[in-house]
């Protein structure tokens, strides 16, 4: 029996009615309208179908895999969250969560997020709507849980 973990990382994510959700000094979201409640939740459960684990070149990828990205809409605080899981084929150590963590961060800012967010993920009232898995003042969270084996499930 092999012990496999769940990682996610989750972090709020914005939205725009644009191609151009920053100015040309990298203020966010300047004058673009950005989507707020019932349009938001509207992109619950838009999903991109690059995987982020494909693009690990570090010693995570002996033990990570998967790293879909997908947008969830959080009831509690109202926001749409950018969401990564992963999973691991060794349990992570605080340090090696933070490598998760910041690679993911990456990821969304600087790679696959970025990509993603120059091409509208919906249309909503016939406008095209870009999401941004990430933004300057974001809060990241991450969680590892173990998962129970499936040879064991009855």
């Amino acid at each position: 029996m092999r012990n496999r973990y769940k990682i996610t990382v989750r972090g709020d994510a914005r939205a725009c009615i644009d191609n151009a959700p920053y100015d040309d000094e990298g203020s966010p979201w300047c004058e673009y309208p950005v989507l707020e409640g019932a349009k938001l939740k509207k992109l619950d459960g838009v999903t991109c179908d690059t995987c982020f684990s494909d693009y690990v070149d570090s010693d995570m990828a002996k033990y990570l895999s998967g790293g879909w990205m997908r947008f969830e809409w959080d009831p509690a605080s109202e926001q749409l969250m950018t969401v990564v899981e992963y999973e691991s084929s060794k349990f992570l150590k605080s340090d090696l969560l933070a490598e998760v963590l910041s690679y993911t961060q990456g990821q969304w800012s600087d790679g696959i997020g970025e990509g993603f967010e120059q091409t509208p993920a919906v249309q909503i009232d016939g406008c095209d709507v870009y999401i941004s898995p990430w933004h300057d003042d974001q809060e990241i969270k991450i969680r590892s849980v173990k998962v129970k084996d499936e040879e064991n499930s009855s």
